[in-house]
């Protein structure tokens, strides 16, 4: 019997564990799969055990879903995961290709990837350093009718092999596919533009340390592209994508100082986000916050800066005045009255003492099976550890992991990891985070 195959998905070594399948399926898995050989001395960070159910063709998209799940799941945190086709010439310049579901990144692979090495059709994972980790994993090709997709290895399709050397990417292309474009027509987006594009297609985005920070390092020397396009055979000119090499730099990255260490203004302060962000050459700043990056102009910008420093309400005024000179029609105090409303509804500035974080003086950690331990240090001599588990462990981590953050956010960053969450959890989070203040676990911001 033939040892289970161990695939390479996005630098994961993951084993198929192919015990419960017949010969005839295990041949087709190692067969669609083998183009995604981990290299022999690899050593299995996973296992996924393939169980058939019903009919081949429909379980086996289902595995390369799973396989792609497993390799995000795991590689979380540490490195830009962007839902993309890209392919690799022969000197390992990467070019990736963004787009909507039907916008033509697997019909561009195949069009295209017979002339250069294919990398993947579904996640490319980029490192800080613009290195890229290969995931040749089966092309979906479609059937005709409802017939199911079909798991296809890229060399059954003509697709070419990847050169041995690193991968680095060179290029990312948004792709614009319309019925009525007459010609391709590509334009070099700008760093702002480009971050508000690419995060809408990016996994566990909020999981990397300053999220915006690592993403506009990688696009500060990585050009991005709209190309407007009818089909995949109009763009004979594609080949010059990969000649875009060197420094493309279009600003310097400012971080914006964290929320948690801006004082009130006038009973506000800015929410807890995830990273914030201005650039040199654009008077806006992005904003990362619950998975959403907002992009602030006009007098926005100034009063976000002027939340971290300035005392109070009138302060903000003054900070307005002073960065863009009395306003020609209208009241200054009633345009950042207006402005703070609308950052407001957006959650990006809160009241004093809406949010919650982690008491300076308690000890916490993880436990085995997922739960937390925590202890007030206050009262160390009389409290015992406190166990939280479920539903409350994730609570505690949205506390601690998004400081200063109000009860309507940490319900939406748990709801996010509960498979089934209740109606009432917004009720539930409000009530047992009311429960730790009386044990001095958390504090009010």
């Amino acid at each position: 019997m033939s040892p289970d195959p161990v695939i390479d998905a996005l630098g994961v070594p993951i084993r198929l564990d192919l015990s419960a399948l017949g010969d005839a399926d295990a041949t087709a898995v190692r067969e669609a799969w083998a183009d995604a050989a981990a290299g022999s001395d690899a050593s299995a960070r996973l296992v996924l055990h393939v169980v058939p159910d019903g009919d081949r063709a429909w379980w086996m998209p289902e595995l390369s879903r799973r396989v792609t799940a497993a390799a995000i799941e795991h590689r979380k945190g540490e490195g830009w995961m962007l839902h993309a086709t890209a392919l690799a010439d022969d000197d390992g310049r990467v070019v990736a290709f963004v787009g909507e579901s039907g916008a033509g990144k697997t019909t561009l692979a195949a069009a295209v990837g017979r002339r250069f090495g294919y990398v993947t059709d579904e996640t490319v994972f980029i490192g800080p350093g613009r290195d890229v980790a290969p995931y040749r994993k089966p092309l979906s090709v479609r059937g005709g009718g409802i017939a199911p997709k079909t798991e296809t290895p890229p060399s059954g399709l003509g697709l070419g092999v990847l050169p041995n050397t690193p991968l680095e990417l060179t290029a990312i292309v948004l792709l614009d596919r319309r019925d009525d474009a007459d010609e391709p027509t590509a334009r070099t987006l700008t760093t702002v533009e480009a971050v508000a594009a690419l995060t809408a297609h990016t996994s566990f985005l909020s999981h990397l340390a300053r999220p915006l920070q690592f993403v506009a390092a990688i696009l500060a020397e990585t050009p991005v592209v709209r190309l407007t396009y009818r089909e995949a055979h109009d763009l004979d000119a594609i080949d010059a994508l990969w000649q875009t090499s060197g420094n493309r730099s279009r600003g310097t990255v400012e971080p914006v100082v964290d929320a948690a260490d801006s004082p009130p203004a006038g009973g506000l302060r800015r929410a807890a986000v995830a990273d914030a962000i201005a650039l040199a050459d654009a008077a806006q700043l992005l904003v990362l916050h619950d998975d959403v990056v907002h992009t602030l102009g006009g007098i926005a910008p100034t009063l976000w800066r002027a939340l971290g420093a300035a005392g109070d309400g009138p302060g903000l005024v003054t900070a307005l005045v002073a960065a863009h000179g009395h306003p020609p029609e209208g009241d200054a105090e009633q345009l950042v009255g207006a402005a703070l409303d609308e950052l407001g509804a957006a959650g990006l500035v809160v009241e004093v003492g809406s949010g919650w974080r982690v008491a300076a003086d308690c000890a916490w950690q993880e436990s085995v099976g997922g739960g937390v331990v925590v202890l007030p240090l206050r009262r160390v001599r009389t409290a015992s550890p406190l166990v939280l588990d479920e539903v409350g462990s994730l609570i505690w981590r949205a506390v601690a992991g998004a400081p200063g953050a109000g009860v309507p956010q940490i319900s939406r960053i748990v709801e996010r990891e509960l498979l089934d969450a209740p109606d009432d959890l917004t009720d539930h989070v409000a009530e047992f985070i009311a429960s730790l203040e009386r044990a001095l676990l958390v504090d009010r911001v």
